[in-house]
């Protein structure tokens, strides 16, 4: 859950960041290519959680296996929404792939902590003697 939140806090901070360079700039945001990739920036960070919520608490092994399959989940709905815009399935502006190169190592980072947060709370009380 704290992966999900902090992803998520971590895209709309660069989109807030992104429209106020852009305003410096004096150039107008596409907003439905903003709106998409900040979707797909939330849906991969809810994708990302889920193997958090289903891992067993007591195993410091299972949790340390589901961050690695949160990040690599995390990356998979990315990649997936890159590959389809490049084929051409969805119609959207370039500006999207440069959204979308910006939400990612962001909601990273956001994931990651929210990983190690998890792993601190849950792993770490049980390893004190």
């Amino acid at each position: 859950m704290r992966a999900m939140l902090l992803g998520t806090l971590t895209a709309l901070l660069v989109t807030a960041a992104g429209l106020g360079v852009l305003k410096i700039a004096g150039l107008r945001p596409d907003w439905a290519d903003l709106l998409a990739a900040l979707a797909t920036a939330v849906a991969a960070c809810i994708v990302a959680a889920s193997p958090l919520l289903l891992a067993d608490r007591r195993s410091q092994a299972a949790l340390v296996q589901a961050g690695l399959l949160a990040t690599v989940a995390h990356l998979l709905v990315f990649t997936l929404a890159a590959g389809a815009v490049l084929l051409g399935h969805f119609p959207v502006g370039a500006s999207f792939m440069h959204w979308l190169i910006a939400f990612y190592p962001t909601t990273l980072l956001g994931v990651v902590a929210g990983v190690i947060g998890t792993f601190r709370t849950v792993v770490m009380p049980q390893l004190k003697p």
